[in-house]
């Protein structure tokens, strides 16, 4: 052999076709491999990205919403029952605390729109009172400002200006997108957090034009008050030309559900609770009105009282989540529906309604049970619970 190549140096040794071939795909698999765990990986950063992003948005959403809602004031009085003939002290607020289910204070054509089935497009809770927040719209005409900042609000250093504030779900395209943008980009279609803020000069609550439902402003105070519906809610929520909130913002997206149960501290449950009181475990206060008799009570004068805690529990998908069920469909899922109904205004019956296993582990009993994460798991959606007792610092609660 080492004759023949030295006497033939064209025959020295050397890869066959077959081994070049061979050697070839598998350079081929391995960087296939590579690839697909590269892209794999990519991926999972993006979801686990988008995943962070949407469910840090819908936590400081949810803080602001708490630490604002802790602010709702009444600053209520005392006032004689009748002028003429004084028998008795009762307690008065011109302001407003109602909290209750979103689709029964949005049943006014002019506020959900004609179109669209306004339980599916406006689910679960909402909740609307005033605040010291200090919000003010209108820009400042003092020279001294404009030249500091055109923009400054005029009456900003009014820290404690009285102003109107609601939180609900909606069901919309993104209102963030320009109008002469709409026709090109694709919708998107995503349940959000709104969050009403009504500025001090804007404020419809003392409105005199407001309607009265035939009862006399001049006939006594309790008659005034008790006639008096919650026309500011109407009037703060008026959709513009375009079909949007023009007082309401979005404060996150992706939020599906937002649960509210007014409670009451342990030192505030009397000794003997009746049906005109509100308990913490077994409360049927879920449409909660300080302008309307006490819970339980179809008669009698208004309440005028905060309650002095309100548990509120909200429910988030992520963005990849929100992007497949647009896929599916351009309607809003009926994830909520036949859920957190008024007569199902309990602790336990939440709970039960949200279908939370005890574990915290998805699936399990939930998974078999028409209850909200029974829907979500089902539908595969990736989701978060928030979940926070909120303390209302402005109420004094009495049983008086």
């Amino acid at each position: 052999a080492d004759a023949l190549m030295k006497a033939d140096p064209s025959r020295r040794a050397a890869f066959t076709l077959i081994e070049l071939l061979l050697s070839t795909a598998l350079i081929a698999l391995i960087l296939g491999l590579l690839l697909s765990t590269a892209d794999q990986t990519q991926k999972i950063a993006q979801r686990t990205t988008a995943r962070v992003t949407t469910f840090q948005a819908a936590r400081t959403g949810f803080e602001a919403m708490t630490r604002t809602l802790s602010q709702a004031t009444l600053n209520t009085y005392w006032q004689v029952d009748d002028p003429a003939v004084p028998k008795n002290f009762l307690r008065q607020s011109e302001l407003h605390f109602l909290a209750g289910k979103t689709s029964a204070l949005f049943s006014n054509p002019a506020l959900a729109g004609a179109s669209g089935d306004v339980a599916k497009r406006y689910p679960t809770h909402s909740v609307f009172f005033q605040a010291p927040l200090g919000r003010t719209a209108f820009q400042s005409d003092l020279a001294a400002d404009t030249a500091l900042d055109p923009n400054l609000r005029k009456y900003r250093q009014l820290d404690d200006l009285l102003c109107a504030c609601g939180y609900f779900i909606e069901w919309d395209d993104d209102r963030a997108v320009p109008a002469f943008l709409k026709a090109t980009l694709p919708q998107r279609m995503r349940f959000r957090l709104m969050e009403l803020t009504q500025a001090a000069e804007k404020l419809k609550l003392f409105d005199k034009t407001l309607p009265y439902n035939s009862v006399s402003p001049d006939s006594g105070a309790t008659k005034y008050l008790s006639g008096r519906r919650p026309e500011w809610v109407t009037r703060a929520l008026e959709k513009s030309a375009g079909g949007t909130f023009d007082q309401a913002t979005v404060l996150a997206e992706n939020v599906v559900a937002l649960l509210l149960l007014p409670k009451l501290a342990e030192e505030d449950v009397p000794a003997a609770p009746n049906s005109g009181r509100l308990d913490p475990e077994s409360s049927a206060a879920l449409a909660f009105d300080s302008w309307a008799p006490a819970p339980g009570k179809t008669s009698g004068t208004p309440y005028h009282q905060l309650p002095s805690i309100v548990q509120v529990t909200m429910v988030a998908i992520d963005e990849i989540s929100a992007q497949r069920q647009q896929r599916v469909s351009t309607d809003p899922p009926d994830w909520t529906g036949g859920l957190f109904s008024p007569d199902r205004a309990t602790v336990a019956l939440q709970a039960a309604d949200l279908g939370e296993p005890a574990d915290g582990i998805k699936g399990g009993p939930a998974e078999s049970k028409n209850t909200l994460i029974g829907k979500l798991n089902r539908a595969q959606m990736n989701y978060r619970i928030y979940t926070q007792d909120v303390v209302i610092r402005g109420a004094k609660w009495s049983n008086d």
